[in-house]
């Protein structure tokens, strides 16, 4: 919950310690494959593929241990979004809810998945479920981040950004997530020196932010759904090539 680097290769020191202690220990597991797609998702690694292989392995591990553990289904579900199985990812993802139906992580996790598929509504649906859940949990920033995301898909640009001033009011650990999403908003609204801002600040908090870090972070595998958060970042300012929809 610190998201940075350094504490999330702590976690996965932890994780596997305890794994270390007990092999049949089922959360161990799937906590340990969540560092990893964490790895991936704030660009703690320059190339994704080796931690998604990783958590994909874990997790798989963790329900092979113990088929009722509803967070090892949550995190296989995002491992699914990752790889761009969307539809197998919502599958995952209803199967942890009905273990568990108060676990607001995974109402987030389906929130990723709907929008993965091109299903913005029920996004913001799930996410909404995920912080009534939980209004004070260490991920309510994302689930903002991820409703302003959902509006800025649907083409409301304004409540777009109440979100993700929302969100930015909740932290300041991973700035360009939502300084990219604030920048497309403002962009579409032809708001362009505040969406350049926006992107000065998504540069300051990762150097390497650009198009190809976005298309390697970026917690979604396939990109034909977010076309309109691309034209909006070009018309912030943000070099992309002509066909930022291809898939990785």
């Amino acid at each position: 919950y610190r998201f940075t680097k350094e504490s999330n290769a702590e976690a996965r020191r932890l994780f596997e310690r305890a794994i270390d202690f007990d092999r049949s220990f089922a959360a161990a597991f799937a906590g340990l494959a969540y560092t990893h797609l964490m790895d991936t998702a704030f660009g703690y690694v320059d190339t994704r593929d080796p931690s998604l292989e990783q958590a994909l392995s874990a997790a798989e591990t963790a329900i092979a241990l113990d088929e009722k553990d509803a967070f090892a289904h949550c995190v296989l579900g995002r491992v699914f979004t990752y790889l761009g199985k969307g539809n197998a990812a919502i599958e995952e993802v209803r199967t942890a809810i009905e273990l568990t139906p108060s676990l607001a992580l995974a109402h987030y996790v389906m929130g990723q998945a709907m929008m993965a598929v091109g299903r913005p509504q029920e996004s913001i649906d799930a996410t909404d479920e995920a912080a009534r859940l939980s209004p004070h949990d260490p991920f309510l920033w994302l689930f903002y981040m991820t409703r302003g995301h959902a509006y800025n898909l649907m083409g409301d640009r304004e409540r777009a950004i109440e979100w993700i001033e929302r969100a930015r009011r909740r932290t300041r650990k991973i700035e360009f997530w939502i300084s990219a999403i604030l920048a497309s908003s403002l962009g579409h609204l032809g708001r362009y020196e505040e969406a350049r801002d926006a992107l000065d600040k998504a540069r300051q908090s990762e150097p390497r932010f650009s198009y190809a870090f976005i298309k390697r972070n970026l917690p979604f595998g396939r990109h034909e759904h977010f076309k309109s958060w691309f034209e909006g970042l070009r018309k912030a300012g943000l070099d992309i090539p002509d066909e930022p929809t291809a898939t990785d």
